[in-house]
């Protein structure tokens, strides 16, 4: 009996050593960063506006397939998307690159007379250009009203100076940007109050920052956080939650 005494004793401060090695680490190791779980969020939904711009521009380049010959990439340089969480709190900023047409693939197009998206379902009056010959808009007497399904074909407004595929391309991009603010922004932290705001703008080096635009604007799309949570949930339809996004060209 007495032999086993100090082994007991050895035992115990053995356990005690190793308990306060323990925490001696745990008091060490950093809690968890809620500024970096943020960025993580950030840096998701700034992928997705990227890939959301390059589907933007496939659909436009369906749409031209026809004019556009094989193996002709549309543009040079890839969409770039940044987030920001202002410290005072109230929302979400995002900037978003947007690459231009290339040069080879407008000489091809300028050229090219054709329907523009919007044409087709309104009645606003616009100006195509088939080189330097323009085509006289359709008597609004005979084109069906504007119908606003919140689409950007229907909210934004067109240089009338340029040749429509230069619109085209911008509607076919900021329809894509609307879907993914509606369906790919549920990793972002939006609370109720909340505002969500994509700014897309021309993102060719040495340029005004536009759009595919000579009117010098950028492209904003806004929705409150309370309207976001309620098409999430369910309580209204996506044709309802894009016509509540906010679309300012400034």
């Amino acid at each position: 009996m007495t032999f086993g005494a100090p082994v007991i004793r050895r035992e115990m401060m053995v356990a005690a050593i190793l308990a306060g090695l323990a925490a001696s680490v745990a008091a060490q190791t950093p809690a968890p960063d809620a500024s970096q779980d943020q960025r993580y969020q950030l840096q998701t939904f700034e992928v997705v506006l990227q890939a959301a711009v390059r589907h933007g521009g496939d659909i436009f380049a369906r749409q031209q397939a026809q004019f556009i010959p094989d193996g002709v990439q549309l543009t040079a340089r890839d969409p770039q998307a940044r987030g920001f969480a202002p410290p005072l709190g109230g929302g979400l900023l995002f900037y978003v690159a947007v690459p231009q047409i290339r040069p080879i693939v407008n000489e091809i197009l300028v050229g090219v007379p054709r329907q523009s998206p919007l044409r087709a379902t309104s009645g606003a009056p616009m100006v195509r250009t088939a080189g330097a010959q323009g085509v006289a808009p359709p008597d609004p007497m005979t084109v069906s009203p504007v119908v606003d399904d919140g689409r950007c074909a229907t909210r934004v407004k067109q240089p009338v100076e340029l040749p429509n595929f230069n619109y085209d391309y911008a509607v076919a991009v900021c329809d894509s940007l609307l879907d993914a603010i509606l369906d790919g922004s549920g990793p972002l932290p939006i609370k109720g109050a909340d505002v969500l705001t994509v700014a897309a703008a021309n993102g060719e080096p040495d340029s005004t920052p536009t759009l595919n635009s000579p009117t010098g604007y950028t492209m904003y799309l806004s929705i409150k956080g309370s309207d976001l949570l309620a098409y999430r949930q369910g309580k209204i339809s996506k044709e309802d939650a894009r016509k509540l996004v906010d679309l300012t060209q400034k």
